[in-house]
């Protein structure tokens, strides 16, 4: 995998060249650059599943959790959805070690209590090996618990802590890096090339300090300053507030952190106030093939995302995963971040393969962290996940706007956030 400089070295941005010739056939390359010949580096199939194993036994169904906010004020079920749609079609095709995945989520409800209550079930009672979760407060909630159980996790990231500790490896940048990279992307030249850059933020608990770290970050790197910096927004909040803020501030761009809820009557209002001039950047979650349709003109060529998983579906890769979630009849419809939990499903399911022996909490987590770097065709370069600190499996993104009633992908090629391992470091 080649890394070309795309912007200038001020932005640090790089260009991932994918030398993806097919689904079966994916170059492996770790990403420091250096390329691995064990084909365990290498998923069987990056978008379809492959029953099989080396020397794994289980002596019954091999069961892996999944702490989901299925529910509550800001539902997040792509990460487990994903999931489960890969761990079906793996138990479809045989499962693995000769036995069926037995893939088990319970909701926390966007509630601590409830959150701590769902991870000691699947862990302590239901005695699962390994987890794919998605909660907006999981992370922060059962760091301690994840690590004195010596359990290992992937999935679709929401909070900072998620990227803070040894056990947890996402397959995304989570909403921080994801408003880290539009930022960068607003103010490039080789992006939107704004120097009256904004930010309008949802007010979460947990986050102020790390939006607070990538606006500091962003105004290191290029030298800018924030025209306007607010955290105070809430899912229910009356968007035309603070549209009239930016638009009085001067904002030519405003980079946002909001729930898919909040952008149809945020566009309309833009549209209303006369604000379509300034362009509109929403984080990853909000790349959803629905919303052109929904947003009609309110949308036209002022809205970007800027997922961080492959966002074209014409590619067969992400029409097969479409396909397969889609049988699971999704609340939200089938979405960009369903790649996400698909490919976290997929990382588990490799390392259960890797193992010679019985499948126990501690085999799986002693595989997960010796696992060579597992390709796949919806990243920017291979999800790893290894023996660190922390771990930034995925640090890429794409950027797209509405334009002419649809989704346009503007950077056909992946662009590497710059300052991410800073943004989530404790120092």
């Amino acid at each position: 995998m080649k890394r070309l400089g795309l912007f200038a070295p001020t932005w640090r941005w790089l260009i991932v060249v994918a030398l993806v010739a097919s689904a079966t056939a994916l170059a492996a390359c770790g990403s420091d650059g250096k390329s691995s010949d064990s084909a365990d580096a290498k998923p069987a199939s990056g978008s379809s599943t492959t029953a099989g194993s080396g020397g794994c036994k289980a002596d019954g169904p091999i069961k892996i959790g999944g702490v989901g906010g299925l529910t509550g004020a800001i539902p997040v079920a792509e990460g487990t959805e994903g999931a489960t749609a890969y761990f079906n079609e793996l138990n479809a095709k045989g499962g693995l070690c000769g036995q069926k995945i037995d893939y088990k989520v319970v909701d926390d409800k966007g509630d601590p209590q409830a959150s701590a209550t769902a991870a000691r079930q699947l862990v302590l009672r239901d005695g699962v090996v390994g987890m794919v979760n998605e909660s907006f407060i999981d992370c922060a909630v059962n760091d301690k618990f994840y690590r004195a159980q010596k359990i290992k996790i992937t999935g679709v990231g929401v909070n900072p802590a998620c990227y803070t500790s040894p056990v947890f490896a996402m397959a995304n940048n989570g909403p921080t890096g994801s408003l880290l990279g539009n930022l960068f992307f607003a103010s490039s030249k080789e992006g939107l090339g704004k120097t009256k850059v904004c930010a309008e933020l949802l007010r979460l608990p947990g986050f102020a300090g790390q939006f607070q770290k990538a606006r500091q970050l962003w105004e290191q790197e290029t030298g800018l300053k924030m025209t306007l910096y607010d955290n105070t927004l809430a899912p229910t909040s009356d968007p035309t507030s603070y549209i009239l803020k930016a638009k009085k501030a001067g904002c030519e761009a405003v980079a946002l952190v909001g729930n898919f809820a909040l952008v149809p009557p945020w566009m309309k209002a833009v549209q209303a106030q006369g604000a379509g001039k300034i362009a509109w950047l929403w984080p990853a979650p909000n790349y959803v093939q629905s919303l052109p349709k929904t947003l009609g003109e309110a949308g036209n060529g002022n809205v970007y995302s800027d997922p961080e998983m492959e966002p074209d579906i014409t590619n067969p890769d992400v029409q097969h995963v479409q396909a397969e979630v889609a049988k699971l009849n999704p609340k939200n419809g089938v979405t960009n971040m369903h790649e996400g939990g698909w490919v976290s499903a997929l990382v588990i399911a490799e390392a259960i393969k890797s193992i010679n022996g019985d499948v126990t909490r501690k085999s799986l987590s002693d595989a997960l962290e010796n696992l060579p770097p597992v390709e796949n065709p919806f990243m920017g370069g291979p999800f790893t996940f290894g023996k660190g600190d922390s771990h930034f499996a995925n640090h890429w993104i794409k950027e797209a706007q509405i334009k002419d009633g649809k989704w346009q992908v503007i950077s056909k090629q992946w662009l590497e956030i710059p300052k991410i391992a800073e943004l989530y470091s404790s120092k």
